[in-house]
């Protein structure tokens, strides 16, 4: 009886720490949930699906991104600009990028405890109300407006961290059967005010 109570407070203790990397985005999480890459951005293409493992199906929680399953919705997330530097409070970034393979998508600026920062007009892009030249786009990250000087598609954030979620509902099926063929968004810190 002792051996089996013994057993389990070691099943449960051993339960409880693995689940703990899950609580945050690192090297174990990414192992655990079998993240892929594409480019700066990361993805799982197990999430909503009957394939996710308990670990993933954690994270998807936690995080609380809906978990659709891939053919509905694609979630890409960003720490990173593109040349690999985490993003930081207070600077200015460019985002370049073209229409992407889907109904609808967005580009949405989250706080790392993953809400949305502030005013939610203002933190996101997408298909519908970002102006496009010939199927592409640029826009500005800024933390005040006023770094921004007449740019067009702004993402005000204030003085927070933050990471972004490029989100696609509906893509289409050559996305589904490949999300690496998704034309993520070039982000690249520059100079506030330019």
């Amino acid at each position: 009886m002792q051996r089996t109570i013994k057993a389990i407070s070691i099943g449960i203790i051993l339960g409880v720490i693995s689940i703990i990397p899950l609580l945050f985005d690192n090297v174990v999480t990414q192992w655990l949930v079998g993240l892929k890459y594409n480019k700066n951005f990361f993805y799982q293409e197990a999430q909503g699906s009957n394939d996710a493992n308990l670990w993933l199906r954690f994270y998807t929680a936690f995080h609380g991104l809906v978990a659709s399953d891939k053919s509905q919705g694609l979630y890409l997330i960003s720490t990173t600009d593109t040349d690999g530097k985490k993003y930081e409070k207070g600077k200015c970034y460019e985002v370049e990028g073209e229409d992407m393979q889907a109904k609808f998508w967005s580009l949405t600026a989250y706080g790392l405890d993953n809400k949305v920062l502030g005013d939610k007009e203002n933190t996101s892009i997408n298909n519908k109300s970002v102006k496009m030249d010939k199927g592409k786009f640029s826009a500005m990250i800024v933390a005040n407006k006023s770094e921004a000087k007449g740019k067009e598609n702004i993402m005000i954030l204030g003085e927070n961290d933050f990471k972004l979620v490029l989100r696609l509902y509906g893509p289409s099926e050559t996305v589904v059967d490949n999300p690496q063929i998704v034309k993520v968004p070039v982000i690249k810190e520059v100079k506030c005010g330019q």
